[in-house]
């Protein structure tokens, strides 16, 4: 049957409409979409073998301390893995665990030669290695041994580090500025007096001395141990006692007395025999007690008036004094005239300029107020109380708060001029811990090589102007606190804006620009966005849920006008859809890493969504992420994640292989390091315990923890650590066109505790 032309038309129409149709049309869930949960059980634990209950009999005899025992059951697992040798079995797996406990049943004192022979062997399993290793490490003796050789190491990579640079300098480029490059050479040298003293690695090696001898005081070597202790102990103490006696001389050279006596005191408590440390504590509590009784003598008041007076001008005179405890300022004024027209003795005079200083305080004349004190004082300096009083109100930084913000502005000026002139030589020379002569000797050369390169420096002063101005801010704050409304509160604003621009400090920016009398419209729409993107860029730094709500709802409550406001909206409703009790994940790579996790008994997953078959379903990178109770989310490729339920006895044992996972990880791989997370930790034992159906409803209880494989945490190829300590260094600098080239051996790490004997 023939058809039509326009008839096949519309069929093959019909035909592509339909294959495209099936083309765009989902497919539907495979099986293991749709119920990713197996419902298979987990096959039951095997029985004790004959290894097993042989060395459950060795633990008992070890913890029994019945040592023969153990090793005739040391014997006999030996004898029972050759056994399965001979039958073609695998051995039992235990002879390492064994030989751990035959080691540490020897004693403390034996521990640490068993473990050096436990470590020889080539069976140990890993954990148990790295376990043994942390163990015979942490003996007190070798903590200290070890501590005293990275300090020996330090101090000679300090020697080297610092000789090494500056000749490689004078070698390289000494013809072009030999001046400079043998001063560093030699300032180099003249500075090796300045290696610290005290460490704490000194610190922490007499700890674990002192430790030592208190667990093993009948050792055969506590002895020796105890004289190494008394002589670092010593030399500990006389470093101290030079230290504090050199602080206690530098604070009285600068007039600090008080902190003369106090370092004074700890040095003699240390020392009581250093005669040194008396004498500087003698003359500092006697400074102290001439300036005690000076201030003192200054508080008295010999005579209200002078004796000049009659018996008038002593009432009048006396009626102003009460005028000015209690009256307004503009009150006081008037009176000082009247009392002044009416007559009064020359040495009253700066008494009256004082009061009458008032008037233009009481009509808020700030300079006007400052000129007129600044007016108190007799010309030929005469130290009566009056100039006194009004040189303290111009000194006093919270009375007159613009003067002393005009003061840091011309200070801030004078040191942008300074750096731009003198570069690092701003503020004098180099501190050495040498006598301040030869420290300025030393950089003479660098110097006048600073003042020949300040071109490079007005090329860098764009970019440098935030690390000025710090004190034109401290000051300018005073004065908006104290005067919002003065007269230069305006330009002060002006600047303060301007200086917090400039940091990136665009919140405090804001504050200043509005509080202006004329705000600028644009300024101020340019610094909320500023602020808004600041916020939201905060939000996406924290790792808890309640954080990042509370900084989008203050972006949509204070700027949802910006143009950011549309985007915090839009992660603010994320948010708040993705809100679940937990939300701890295990990427896909971490479960095949570790299949133990979704076998049967535990996540139970099924195992086509981890075959790498697209087909029959398969899970997206993101893995599973455990919602709280026992709920999951099975995040899949290419479809919505799926939430399932894990029967709370199989959920129990998922949590307790995880964190036993992430132990093994801890003890095995000295790159992991341990994350502290509460809420994590507090789910996990309410899941082992069964009863994580009491979920804590507070956002801050949610964690967000990640678990990661190896390769996702540390890359594809393990970095080694180079044999030799020592590094290749290239440097150059235009300031002093130095370049030198030269290695840098590496300096022993801190340890985690070493704060803790700073």
């Amino acid at each position: 049957m023939k058809t039509s032309f326009p008839a096949s038309a519309v069929l093959a129409c019909a035909v592509a409409l339909g294959v495209l149709a099936a083309c765009a049309h989902e497919r539907d869930p495979t099986p293991a979409e749709w119920r990713p949960i197996d419902a298979a059980r987990a096959p039951r634990e095997p029985l004790p073998d004959d290894a097993e209950r042989i060395a459950a009999r060795m633990a008992a005899a070890v913890l029994d301390g019945r040592r023969g025992d153990a090793e005739t059951d040391a014997a006999a697992l030996a004898r029972e893995d050759e056994l399965r040798e001979e039958r073609g079995e695998r051995p039992s797996g235990l002879s390492d665990n064994a030989a751990e406990l035959l080691a540490a049943s020897g004693g403390s004192i034996s521990y640490p030669d068993r473990a050096d022979e436990l470590l020889d062997r080539d069976d140990l399993d890993p954990a148990l290695r790295r376990r043994t290793e942390l163990a015979r490490d942490a003996d007190p003796l070798r903590v200290a041994e070890t501590r005293l050789n990275e300090e020996r190491r330090a101090q000679a990579a300090e020697v080297f580090n610092r000789i090494v640079e500056p000749l490689s300098t004078l070698a390289i480029t000494g013809a072009l500025n030999p001046l400079a490059a043998g001063r560093s050479a030699l300032s180099t040298l003249l500075a090796l007096n300045q290696m610290p003293t005290a460490t704490p690695r000194e610190r922490q090696a007499l700890y674990a001395f002192d430790q030592w001898q208190a667990t093993h005081p009948e050792h055969p070597e506590s002895h020796d141990v105890a004289v190494r202790a008394s002589e670092l102990r010593e030399r500990l103490l006389r470093q101290r006692y030079e230290r504090f006696v050199r602080g206690a001389r530098e604070a009285s050279a600068h007039g600090d007395y008080a902190a003369a006596v106090l370092l004074a005191e700890r040095a003699e408590r240390m020392r009581p025999q250093g005669a040194e440390a008396v004498q500087l504590r003698q003359r500092a509590q006697a400074a102290l007690a001439e300036r005690e009784a000076r201030e003192a003598r200054s508080l008295e008041v010999r005579t209200l008036a002078p004796e000049s007076l009659d018996a008038g001008q002593r009432a009048r005179f006396a009626a102003l004094a009460r005028t000015a405890l209690i009256a307004p300022y503009g009150e006081v004024a008037a009176r000082a005239r009247a009392y002044s027209d009416a007559g009064a003795p020359p040495e009253q005079a700066s008494t009256l300029r004082l009061l009458a200083a008032y008037e233009p305080l009481a009509r808020a004349d700030e300079d006007g107020f400052s000129d007129a004190l600044a007016r108190v004082p007799e010309r030929s300096g005469a130290p009566d109380t009056a100039s006194r009083q009004a040189g303290a109100l111009l000194a006093d930084r919270s009375r007159n708060a613009f003067g002393a913000y005009r003061a840091a502005q011309r200070a801030d000026t004078t040191a942008k001029l300074e750096w731009i002139a003198l570069g690092r030589f701003a503020n004098g020379a180099t501190e050495r811990n040498l006598p301040r002569p030869i420290e300025y000797l030393l950089d003479v050369p660098g110097f006048a090589l600073a003042v020949t390169t300040f071109p490079l420096r007005i090329i860098q002063y764009p970019g440098s102007r935030e690390h000025f101005g710090s004190a034109v801010i401290v000051m300018g704050e005073r004065y908006v606190a104290r005067h919002p409304d003065g007269a230069h509160a305006d330009e002060v604003h002006a600047e303060l804006e301007h200086q917090y621009e400039l940091r990136g400090q665009y919140a405090a920016a804001l504050e200043h620009a509005e509080a202006r009398r004329e705000p600028d419209p644009k300024d101020v729409a340019d610094l909320r966005a500023k602020v808004a993107e600041g916020l939201l860029a905060a939000a996406e730094k924290q790792p808890r849920v309640d954080v990042r709500l509370a900084y989008y709802a203050t972006v949509l409550r204070d700027y949802g006008d910006t143009p950011l406001g549309p985007a915090a909206r839009t992660k603010f409703a994320a948010e708040k859809a993705a809100a679940s009790p937990q939300r701890i994940r295990l990427t896909r790579e971490f479960l095949l890493e570790h299949p133990q996790l979704w076998a049967p008994g535990s996540l139970a997953l099924k195992p086509e969504l981890l075959d790498g078959k697209k087909a029959n379903g398969e899970m997206a990178d993101e893995g599973v992420t455990l919602l709280g109770r026992n709920a999951v989310q099975i995040a899949l490729v290419d479809r919505e994640p799926v939430v399932a339920k894990v029967p709370a006895a199989d959920f129990a044992r998922f949590v307790a292989q995880l964190e036993e996972t992430r132990y093994a990880s801890l003890a095995t791989d000295e790159r992991e390091k341990a994350v502290p997370d509460a809420a994590r930790d507090a789910f996990f034992a309410a899941s082992r315990l069964g009863v994580a159906e009491n979920v804590e409803a507070r956002p801050a209880a949610r964690s967000e923890a990640v678990f990661e494989s190896t390769r996702e945490k540390h890359g594809f190829v393990r970095t080694r650590e180079s044999i030799l300590p020592v590094d290749l260094v290239l440097r150059g600098d235009l300031t002093t066109l130095g370049l030198a080239a030269f290695p840098r051996i590496r300096m022993p790490e801190a340890t985690p505790d070493a704060l803790l004997y700073e």
